[in-house]
This record gives structure tokens, C-alpha cells and sequence, in this order.
């Protein structure tokens, strides 16, 4: 019964030592539940698991993103705004809209980009559009009010998001998790092996038929590079 248990997750791991603890502990093998190296396992997972973070994600992400299409929306009012104008060039509010046409279309096609790059691209057009040269055209459009809306949406955005990636990296902060791990790693081995070797032994063949099923379960997770449950399976995406 062995893992390549490093390529686990903090988590996955937590998970596989939590159902080999339940699945021994339900095994009606009472020598193995009283075996020294059992309950070292015990004991060391009672202090690992504390550390094991409960989420790696900050529930977050939907916030940012409804605030991202937000802008998305302005900006896009606001190049409809200046592409109707843009019609009759030979006016002021023409002119305007005409410059203000060639700073959004220097962003690109931003709902055909990745979030990163729409973002990057985004941020520029605004940046642009707040120039002091270019206070002229947003006035002779009559987008001021437009483009300060814009640029205020886009700064909550950028700044949930900010909080967003300083929470996701606090989460991921595991160095307390990732230093216990392995004495945890080698009490889990320790205990595996024992019962391998024990295979053949009265009372002891059902335990090890079940932790192996574990194990399986771990193999899997690793080879799909997906998270392990509590109960064994493999968490969906």
C-alpha cells in the first residue's frame, strides 16, 4: 500500500489519514486499534489537522467578476456614445467622439481577451481617457459624468480584486501545515506498512483489503490531480 503521498494536497492528504483513522477504527481488528503505531498516528494527525486550511478560495470571485462586466458595460456606452457622434465629423461633438473612438479601439476586442489581458486593457483605456489632453473630447462629448462612473466602478473592481488575491494567498499560507506534514507522511507510512505486512494474518486481512481501497483512492486523486474527501472519492471540478 504506497503513495506517492507528496504529489497529495495539504487537504487530499488530511482527508486520506481522516478515513484511514475511521476506517481502523471501525475494523473490529481491536490489536490494531490499541497498535502503538496507530495511535502515534492519532496523535500526530490530532495536531496536523488544525492546520489544514479549510478553503483555498475566497468565495470571492463572483463579486469581481459582476464588477467586471459592470465595467465592461460603461466602457461600452460609452464607445456607442462616441461612435454616434463619431458620424458627423465636421462638428466639435464629432471630432470628440472620433478621438475617443481611436483611444477604446487601442484596448481591443476586450470580450474576446482573457481575463488578465481585458483587464490590463481596460485599466489602459481608462487611464487614457483620463488624460489631461484628452479632457477636451470627454467634454465636447458630454461623457464626464460617464467616464467618472467608469472609472469609479473600475477602481472597486480592482480593488475587491486586490483583496480577493491577499485573501486567496492567505489561505494558501500553509508553511505551519506543510512543516507537520511530514511526521504526518511518515506515521501514515508507518502504519500502512505495518498493516501490509500483517496482511496475511488473522484479523487483520480486512483491514488491510479496506485501507488499500484508500490508498486506491489517493493513487486516484494524484493521477487526476483532483482533491480527496473524507469518504474517499474524488471531489468533482
Amino acid at each position: 500500500m504506497k503513495a506517492n503521498w507528496r504529489r497529495l494536497s495539504i487537504r487530499s492528504l488530511g482527508a486520506a489519514i481522516k478515513r484511514v483513522i475511521n476506517v481502523t477504527n471501525f475494523n473490529a481488528n481491536d490489536e490494531a486499534k490499541n497498535h502503538t503505531l496507530f495511535v502515534t498516528m492519532v496523535t500526530v494527525y490530532n495536531v496536523f489537522a488544525p492546520l489544514i486550511p479549510k478553503s483555498v478560495w475566497s468565495g470571492m470571485s463572483d463579486s469581481v467578476r459582476k464588477l467586471a462586466i459592470e465595467v465592461y458595460a460603461y466602457l461600452k456606452g460609452i464607445r456607442k456614445i462616441a461612435e454616434g457622434a463619431a458620424q458627423f465629423p465636421n462638428t466639435d461633438r464629432g471630432r470628440a467622439g472620433m478621438e475617443v473612438v481611436k483611444i477604446i479601439k487601442k484596448g481591443g476586442k476586450i470580450y474576446n481577451q482573457k481575463v488578465g489581458e481585458a483587464d490590463f486593457s481596460t485599466t489602459s483605456v481608462i487611464n487614457e481617457l483620463n488624460k489631461p489632453e484628452n479632457a477636451a473630447h470627454i467634454t465636447a462629448l458630454g461623457v464626464s459624468d460617464e467616464l467618472q462612473k467608469l472609472t469609479a466602478a473600475k477602481a472597486q473592481h480592482d480593488a475587491l480584486d486586490t483583496q480577493r488575491v491577499d485573501v486567496e494567498s492567505e489561505l494558501r499560507q500553509t508553511d505551519s501545515a506543510s512543516n507537520a506534514r511530514t511526521e504526518m507522511e511518515a506515521a501514515l507510512k508507518n502504519w500502512l506498512n505495518l498493516v501490509t505486512a500483517m496482511r496475511n494474518v488473522d484479523g487483520w486481512q480486512d483491514l488491510y483489503h479496506d485501507l488499500n481501497e484508500v490508498v486506491k483512492a489517493a493513487k486516484r486523486a494524484i493521477r487526476e490531480g483532483k482533491e480527496l474527501t473524507e469518504e474517499g472519492e474524488v471531489a468533482a471540478e
